[in-house]
C-alpha cells in the first residue's frame, strides 16, 4: 500500500478554497444594477383610509407619510422596485386606550405604457397600538417587478367591516 502524501489534503483544501472564492466573485459580478425608478404614484382618494382595530373595533385614520424607493435592473430586463412606505396611523383615545392591533390594507396596480392595468395585488401591514398610544408611524416594505415601460400606483384601502 502506498503512503498518503501529507501535502494532498492541503492541495485539496487549496483547490476547494479557490473554487469557493471564484464562486463568490462570480456572484458579485452578476448582482443587480441600480437604475432610475419608474413612476410611483397614488391617487388623492387612495392616500388616506379608515380602518378598524381588531379587538375594540376602534376607528383608525391612516395616510401615507412619505415613500422611498430603490430600483435595480433584473437579468430578464425587468425593474425590481423596492418600496418603503411611511404611514401615519392615528386613533382617538376617547373610545379606548387599550392595546390593540390594526391591519392596514393596501393595494397596487401595475399600469402599462398604454394606461391599461396589467396586474393588481392586495396586501396588508399589521401595526400594534400599545396601551395609551394614539399615533404610530410604521414603515411598510414591499417590492414589485415591473417592465421598464410600466408604472406603479399604490393605494390604501379602507376596511370598515
Amino acid at each position: 500500500m502506498k503512503p498518503i502524501s501529507p501535502t494532498r489534503p492541503i492541495a485539496a483544501l487549496a483547490v476547494t478554497a479557490c473554487m469557493l472564492a471564484a464562486g463568490m466573485l462570480a456572484s458579485c459580478s452578476s448582482r443587480d444594477v441600480a437604475v432610475p425608478c419608474p413612476s410611483i404614484t397614488t391617487h388623492a382618494e387612495a392616500a388616506q383610509a379608515f380602518i378598524l382595530t381588531d379587538s375594540s373595533r376602534q376607528l383608525v385614520d391612516v395616510c401615507f407619510n412619505g415613500v422611498k424607493a430603490s430600483c435595480n435592473s433584473r437579468r430578464n430586463g425587468d425593474v425590481r422596485v423596492e418600496i418603503e412606505a411611511g404611514l401615519k396611523a392615528k386613533r382617538s383615545l376617547s373610545q379606548s386606550k387599550e392595546a390593540d392591533i390594526a391591519t392596514i390594507a393596501m393595494a397596487a396596480a401595475i399600469v402599462g405604457d398604454d394606461d391599461v392595468v396589467v396586474k393588481t395585488e392586495t396586501f396588508g401591514y399589521r401595526i400594534g397600538f400599545g396601551k395609551g398610544d394614539a399615533q404610530k408611524y410604521p414603515i411598510a416594505e414591499f417590492s414589485f417587478d415591473l417592465a421598464p415601460t410600466q408604472r406603479l400606483i399604490v393605494m390604501l384601502t379602507p376596511t370598515l367591516e
